[in-house]
């Protein structure tokens, strides 16, 4: 998360903080599985093409749809050179698809997804 331009307001101080404490609540929901495996930012820290050199990445349009299979990880269907930090990052994030969903975040402290002040007390 990014500061706007400018002295960041005392209330988007307040976000970064409870950001920083709560982003381990919020798991990856994998709707329509159109993330790009390498660009887009779908494992809540950096996009996977931070972890590799460029020259490693084969497949640039790679979708998570081209990686799942039976709704398991299936690493080894595309031929693409993997280190162990980015393996990591798959194993971290198990693929629970929603279908009705565009690709995105949701909360664990809530069976619904969504994120309140009670569901965080309780988490």
């Amino acid at each position: 998360m990014k500061a706007p331009q400018g002295k960041p307001s005392h209330v988007w101080k307040v976000i970064c903080k409870a950001y920083s404490t709560l982003k381990d609540g919020f798991s990856v929901r994998i709707g329509n599985e159109a993330s790009n495996v390498w660009f887009d930012n779908w494992t809540r820290t950096e996009p996977l093409c931070t972890k590799v050199v460029y020259d490693d990445i084969q497949g640039v349009d790679l979708t998570l749809s081209n990686l799942i299979t039976g709704g398991k990880w299936n690493l080894g269907k595309k031929v693409i050179i993997l280190n162990d930090e980015v393996i990591k990052s798959f194993i971290s994030h198990p693929p629970i698809l929603h279908h009705d969903v565009h690709d995105s975040f949701a909360w664990d402290g809530n069976k619904n997804g969504i994120y309140t002040t009670h569901s965080a007390y309780a988490w």
